[in-house]
């Protein structure tokens, strides 16, 4: 038997009569248990219900309780009382799972396509979403005390009414509605979304945490169940339910980072279609020469793990705190190790498409960190490591490719060159196959027209220089943001890392001094296994490892090219010479970037320094909080909420 708890006011149990009978709001507060009783009883409260209650609030107070009871009511008022509170846990103690239990609880209904969708993009398919808190929660010793004073459960657990979970659940198109509805209708402290081994879940909390509705996500093709489909060619299905109108159910996993993207949030932040972008291109620029509508992107190859952003929490229900986690673009060869998958795309040269026979597997989209977020374009830019619902691009192909090659921190905006084997391939978005309206652009460029717009929903007075700061950035690298995905059909080439490697030393004289600096070792030969094979590949090996001195014109005999490194040697020794390793030092130096394309790796000027226990303030979203660490060549900021950021020194003020 459930005892129904009307959650939707959330109001403290001992502030509601039982049974009819009213008594006093303030019964118990800041009292002990027998002081408590003894005013109960002094008002005329005589329910058995209000007494077990009592004493599940108090519990360490029973025996006390009942002999005051048994003097006041009787014997046999008093074996009711005890029979009522004898099934109640004891709520100073942590209930195990067995303990509490939901009645009516929506079990075996399908979970929205949208939110399984929604689930498996935000947990990468495996970890939580923290959906908020709830500040209306009775708490756990209330909620006892009602399970107790309303119903017996033969094996004494607390139990919660579920049946108000069944509309929240079927009518919620996003986490966040479902949260919201929930909230509203349970009295769980807390609610998360989880996705493991295949299922995903919506669980409360009020002790353990309790499943409300859960099942697996299994790949179905098209007209073979009749389910809710988050997208072509997937469903999710209830482990419990058979299927009617077609087979069982495969019992295969789906790859997560094939699901197809959410519907956009509603948004009235100006951008523009994929058509009026490409119809802007073509109609050129000031000199009206048309513009190929192309972005380019440098692909992730390897997992990392981001803020939630801001938006994504629950406005009503707290902030999250979680994280979200960024895969690979296109989530291919996930079954393989991280370094062997780094590998697989290094050598990709066509991305996957679609297949027009029947059951071919889907080909693999780009989507955003976070596509459930809401965040201005600020956030993205500013590159503060927080997920967003942006995907970002470039006009250029060689400020693709730097994307990709450098790191995106260093002193004065220029990050190092990283080895050839930590990039990942580049690939070319043809603007005019981005389709059904799943996409919008934001063209951060100089010539993009909505521009100043766009940089203004971040700015505020005290802000106005930080975002200054950043729009000039993207305007420098050229920046359009996709927000949506990118489907297959959409990318037509593929520049590989050997492709890359050949472009950068074609394109920019200086780039062949800073790869040397960054690859070979005093040996002169290049140091990684890994590194090596994709310069041998590339066939620029010999030009790599080739001394500087050979290359001029006439260059000397490979005799006196050894008697100059005996020479060297000598020197270095004698400390009378610059030596090999500091003039390979000097050579990482970031030099000309080449063809008036620049691309900074790092978002920022010139970093300021900050020490531990320092007060800052982000600039981006104005929080304040306290350095409390450093993590690389960021720091680790403790808000003044709870909340940890890791922040670049450029994106800090000091307070």
């Amino acid at each position: 038997m459930g005892a129904h708890i009307d959650a939707g006011k959330h109001g403290s149990i001992s502030e509601r009569g039982q049974d009819g009978a009213a008594r006093p709001t303030s019964a118990g507060a800041g009292t002990t248990g027998s002081a408590a009783a003894t005013s109960m009883l002094a008002q005329g409260v005589r329910e058995p219900g209000a007494y077990a209650e009592l004493i599940a609030t108090h519990p360490e107070a029973r025996n006390e309780i009942y002999a005051l009871l048994q003097r006041a009511l009787g014997n046999a008022a008093l074996q009711e009382i005890m029979r009522r509170s004898a099934g109640a846990p004891d709520p100073a103690k942590t209930w195990a799972s067995s303990e509490v239990a939901m009645t009516g609880a929506p079990n075996a209904t399908a979970l929205p396509g949208a939110v399984a969708n929604e689930i498996v993009q935000r947990t990468g398919g495996t970890g939580e979403v923290d959906l908020g808190t709830n500040p209306q929660a009775p708490g756990k010793a209330a909620v006892a005390a009602r399970s107790a004073a309303l119903g017996e459960d033969p094996e004494g657990r607390v139990l919660i009414d579920g049946t108000s979970a069944e509309g929240a659940v079927k009518g919620s198109e996003s986490l966040d509605e479902m949260g919201q509805r929930l909230g509203a209708g349970l009295p769980f402290e807390r609610f998360r979304a989880t996705a493991r081994d295949g299922e995903v879940a919506i669980e409360g909390k009020v002790n353990p945490w309790v499943r409300i509705v859960g099942g697996r996500i299994a790949e179905i093709r098209e007209g073979e169940m009749m389910m809710d489909h988050p997208g072509a060619g997937w469903s999710w299905v209830d482990p419990a339910a058979a299927p009617v109108l077609g087979g069982p159910a495969p019992t295969s996993a789906p790859n997560w980072n094939l699901l197809p993207p959410p519907a956009l949030q509603p948004t009235a932040r100006v951008h523009q279609t994929p058509e009026a972008y490409a119809a802007a291109e073509q109609r050129g620029g000031p000199d009206g020469t048309p513009r190929d509508a192309s972005l380019y992107r440098g692909v992730r190859s390897l997992s990392a793990s981001k803020g939630l952003a801001p938006s994504s929490g629950l406005p009503d229900m707290g902030a999250s705190s979680e994280r979200v986690s960024a895969p690979p673009d296109g989530g291919m060869f996930g079954d393989r190790g991280a370094l062997a998958q780094q590998e697989q795309y290094h050598q990709l040269s066509a991305w996957p498409q679609p297949q027009p026979q029947q059951g071919a597997p889907l080909a693999p989209s780009i989507r955003a960190v976070d596509p459930t977020a809401n965040e201005p374009v600020v956030r993205q830019v500013a590159g503060d490591n927080t997920g967003t619902q942006y995907i970002s691009t470039s006009k250029h192909l060689q400020i693709a490719c730097r994307a990709s090659a450098y790191n995106w921190a260093g002193a004065e905006g220029l990050g190092g060159l990283r080895p050839p084997r930590s990039w990942g391939p580049v690939i070319q978005i043809d603007v005019t196959r981005l389709s059904e309206g799943r996409q919008r652009l934001y063209d951060l460029s100089s010539d993009g027209p909505h521009r100043d717009a766009l940089f203004q929903e971040g700015r505020t007075p005290d802000k106005a220089n930080a975002v200054d700061q950043i729009s000039r950035m993207a305007e420098r690298d050229h920046e359009v943001l996709i927000e949506g995905a990118v489907p297959p059909a959409a990318i037509v080439r593929v520049w590989s890392v050997t492709d890359m490697v050949r472009l950068l030393l074609d394109t920019d004289p200086s780039f062949l001094a800073e790869l040397r600096g960054r690859v070979l070792g005093d040996d002169g030969r290049v140091m990684h296994a890994r590194d090596r094979a994709i310069l041998q590949e590339a066939g620029v090996l010999a030009r790599v490892e080739l001394a500087p001195e050979m290359e001029e014109d006439s260059p000397p005999s490979a005799k006196a090219e050894s008697k100059k490194r005996e020479t060297r040697d000598e020197d270095d020794e004698e400390g009378s010479a610059v030596s090999v390793v500091k003039s390979r030092q000097a050579a990482r130096k970031p030099a000309r970037r080449g063809g008036g394309l620049t691309f900074s790796s790092s978002r920022s000027s010139a970093a300021p320094a900050f020490h531990d226990r320092d007060r800052v303030r982000l600039v981006t979203d104005g929080e304040e909080g306290t350095i409390t660490g450093m993590d690389g060549d960021q720091y680790l900021v403790t808000l003044d909420n709870g909340d940890k950021r890791t922040v670049r020194a450029s994106l800090l003020e000091r307070v």
